[in-house]
């Protein structure tokens, strides 16, 4: 839910938590593609595509990348000014990704490409 993430007092103690900011993606893989710390990058799925600056750890599966996904939308206009990178362009409106118990999305979990800009 999006709720929390159009709160200023929010969005100020977000900027503290380095992994929340941008694309969180793993440093060996980032390394083996040319990606550095602070880089701009593409991410691109079937249905979408959205640019972000990456933060890389160690701690993340090799084959995955982090994004917030509360950030872009409509309705919570206060996060969308913050122009933080959302995964929420990138995933399908379907009803096959809707929980078919609580109504909710399922799966955010797409597959996508990430390339530098």
């Amino acid at each position: 839910m999006g709720m929390n993430v159009d709160n200023p007092w929010l969005i100020e103690l977000g900027k503290q938590d380095l992994n929340q900011q941008g694309i969180v993606m793993n440093k060996e893989t980032a390394k083996a593609r040319g990606i550095k710390e602070g880089d701009e990058v593409w991410v691109e799925s079937q249905v979408g595509k959205v640019k972000g600056t990456v933060k890389l750890i160690e701690g993340i599966r090799p084959d995955t990348i982090l994004m917030a996904g509360q950030f872009g939308q409509w309705s919570t206009p206060v996060a969308k000014d913050t122009g933080r990178v959302s995964e929420v362009l990138l995933t399908p409106i379907k009803a096959s990704w809707t929980d078919h118990v609580t109504g909710c999305m399922q799966g955010n979990t797409v597959k996508a490409k990430i390339y530098k800009t």
